[in-house]
This record gives C-alpha cells, sequence and structure tokens, in this order.
C-alpha cells in the first residue's frame, strides 16, 4: 500500500481538484437604493415665432348722442366807474340779449381791492369790491356768456 495509515483525526494529503459543479439558481433581486438628489434647471429656450394675427372682431353698435354743449361762448368785459379810496363800488357785466352768464370774475390794477361779492344776475356777472387803497381806482368785471335754450 502506498500511503501509509495516519493516526486518528488527522488530515491526510490535498486530492485532485474535482470536476466543476453545476451553475447555482439566481439569487433575490435588491432592494431599490433611495432617489438622487434633483439636478439643476436648464437653461431657458428661446422665444418661439410670432403667432398668425387673428381675425378683426364685429364693430360695436353705435353710442346714445351725448347731450348739448356750450354754443356761442363769449367774455364780456365793463370796467367799473371810479371808486374812491376806502368806499366799496358795484358793477355789471352784461350779456348780449338772447346770452346767458355762465360764469365770471374781476379783476383790478393796483390790487388795492376787496372782494365783497361775486354771482350771476340772470343777464350778466355782478361784482361788488371795496377799494382799501390810498387812491381812487377801478376795476374790471368779466362775464363769460353763452347760448341757453
Amino acid at each position: 500500500m502506498g500511503v501509509p495509515a495516519l493516526p486518528h483525526r488527522q488530515a491526510g494529503p490535498q486530492g485532485e481538484q474535482g470536476p466543476q459543479g453545476d451553475p447555482g439558481t439566481d439569487g433575490t433581486d435588491g432592494t431599490d437604493g433611495t432617489d438622487g438628489v434633483d439636478g439643476k434647471d436648464g437653461a431657458d429656450g428661446s422665444d418661439g415665432l410670432d403667432g398668425v394675427d387673428g381675425v378683426d372682431g364685429v364693430d360695436g353698435k353705435d353710442g346714445k348722442d351725448g347731450t348739448n354743449g356750450v354754443s356761442g361762448y363769449e367774455v364780456v368785459t365793463h370796467v367799473s366807474a371810479t371808486v374812491a379810496a376806502s368806499a366799496s363800488g358795484s358793477d355789471t357785466a352784461a350779456c348780449p340779449t338772447g346770452k346767458s352768464p355762465i360764469g365770471g370774475g374781476v379783476s383790478s390794477t393796483p390790487t388795492s381791492f376787496t372782494l365783497e361779492s361775486s354771482y350771476p344776475n340772470g343777464s350778466g356777472w355782478t361784482v361788488t369790491a371795496l377799494n382799501t387803497g390810498a387812491s381812487d381806482a377801478t376795476f374790471t368785471v368779466y362775464a363769460v356768456c353763452a347760448l341757453t335754450s
């Protein structure tokens, strides 16, 4: 016999390599990994081409006629009689026949007058003013007149 006997529980020399075994069965799938971090936004795209013009809309209905405006507008002026120093004077700028006052006012040079009243009187504009200066002076009354119906 060519191989001597070994004492109990001792390993003998390694034998020759045996034939390759059959392939094993596939293992089970692993669990999914966690999602990755979102990537950066991409650059904006270029503008698209202009669209085709739309069809014109239908014309709207005619509006109602408006009320008549001012006609026959005219400014009438009248220089007052001389007003003594420290005295009041009153005068009127009269509208032409057929016209009515729609506004009015007063001016003076020098500006030594204090206005006491300024009002329409039906056919013109009347002003009363106090001469606060040291000498006699005049003022000018203005009537804004227009045709009224």
